[in-house]
């Protein structure tokens, strides 16, 4: 005998072992979940589970619209995915090992002028980029030290942990440089979620709610579908 999906408040803590660089507006759960239940349905057509591959410009699609939560006025029950304490932040610095730009516009100089933008340019015999025209640039990274960063949610609590623990090991931006790695998830009930779920873009104000534009729904990088919302002033 088959049994209902268990919909019950939650808590997700995102155990980190690295940074986490942030975008300017935080991550929301239900965003995060979209993600994942993409990678599971890629996971799917590549080993010929399904005939299909979804569509993630199709801004209708079940990854987007069928997530395993709750809603509320057309809302997801998600918060975004904040700090529980922050120990600090710092700068990361780095140098490019080569200026594209300056690099292709070598031969666009010589393809229309004869000359190159290296002085004696013909008589090199390699690329510089430790100093001269092509000296490397510098790049910082602005990163946040946190141990535990934590969402609420109300929905298909085994559904959520299954989706996160299987396809989700980073948070926030340039993971492929090692920033938010995670050590673990855990997904847990929570009798808090059910109003921690709107630390939230939400589609009307309350108190110590402040405007701002923002698409109200995954995909979150649409934004054709960003709109007046309100978020808690305390997780900008």
């Amino acid at each position: 005998m088959s049994h209902a999906p268990r919909h019950e408040p939650f808590r997700v803590d995102f155990m980190m072992c690295a940074p986490v660089q942030m975008d300017y507006l935080p991550t929301h759960l239900d965003g995060l979940l979209s993600w994942a239940f993409l990678q599971e349905r890629l996971a799917l057509f590549a080993s010929g589970a399904v005939d299909h591959a979804p569509d993630p410009t199709d801004l209708e699609s079940d990854i987007y619209t069928a997530l395993p939560l709750d809603k509320e006025d057309d809302t997801f029950c998600a918060s975004v995915i904040l700090p529980q304490e922050v120990l600090g932040s710092s700068t990361r610095f780095y140098t490019r090992s080569s200026d594209a730009n300056a690099l292709a516009s070598i031969s666009i100089d010589d393809a229309h002028t004869g000359k190159g933008v290296i002085l004696n340019q013909s008589r090199m015999r390699q690329i510089q980029t430790a100093r001269g025209q092509l000296k490397t640039c510098l790049n910082t990274e602005q990163v946040m030290h946190s141990p535990v960063f934590t969402a609420y949610g109300i929905g298909e609590i085994d559904r959520v942990r299954e989706l996160l623990c299987t396809h989700v090991f980073g948070l926030g931006k340039n993971r492929a440089k090692g920033f938010g790695s995670l050590r673990s998830i855990e997904v847990s009930p929570d009798e808090d979620a059910k109003e921690y779920w709107k630390l939230r873009a939400m589609r009307d104000k309350e108190d110590g709610y402040i405007p701002m534009v923002t698409p109200l729904r995954p995909p979150y990088w649409n934004k054709a579908a960003a709109r007046i919302a309100y978020m808690p002033k305390d997780v900008l």
